[in-house]
This record gives structure tokens, C-alpha cells and sequence, in this order.
């Protein structure tokens, strides 16, 4: 696992961390990509992920900022969290 510095987007006066948890496929171009902004839901995934895929040719990553890491391109950008994990352990 990486994680690497946080971004935050303003809304509603205040500050919101986003966080964005993919996974690569090491055999493949591209990975899947969730955005959110729950720190408990990134830990919650993380771990899951980690799990789930021990021993298989893919890597969980952290990112605060998609423009840090071009070798994870291009992102398939998922909407919640079931599909995530479909295409994470699927694909």
C-alpha cells in the first residue's frame, strides 16, 4: 500500500479531504479508481482489498490526487463501492 499527501477541496466554507483508492492489475494498462471522502471507508477498503488480493499480481494504492502517479493510467473511475470491489477483484 502507498498512501501520499491528501488533497482538499473546499465546500460549504470548510475544508473536505478526498482520498481515491485504486488498483492496478501489474499485467495490465490502467486501473479502477473510487473517489470518496470517509477516511474510515478508505481504512474499511484498504484492509479488504489487501486481503482479498494477497498473493495475486495487483497492488492497492492511496492517492490524495490522481495527477501524482501517470503509471496508473488510465483510470476507470467507478461510482460506489460494490462496483469497486467487483472490478478490483474481478479484473
Amino acid at each position: 500500500m502507498k498512501f501520499i499527501d491528501r488533497d482538499k477541496s473546499i465546500y460549504f466554507g470548510g475544508v473536505r479531504e478526498m482520498y481515491y483508492i485504486l488498483v492496478k492489475n501489474s499485467n495490465s494498462v490502467g486501473s479502477v479508481v473510487y473517489e470518496l471522502n470517509d477516511s474510515k471507508e478508505v481504512d474499511m477498503l484498504d484492509d479488504f482489498l489487501n486481503y482479498k488480493l494477497e498473493g495475486k499480481d495487483k497492488q492497492v494504492v492511496l492517492l490524495s490526487n490522481l495527477d501524482m502517479l501517470k503509471e496508473y493510467e488510465p483510470f476507470n473511475i467507478v461510482n460506489t463501492a460494490g462496483e469497486f470491489i467487483d472490478k478490483a477483484i474481478l479484473n
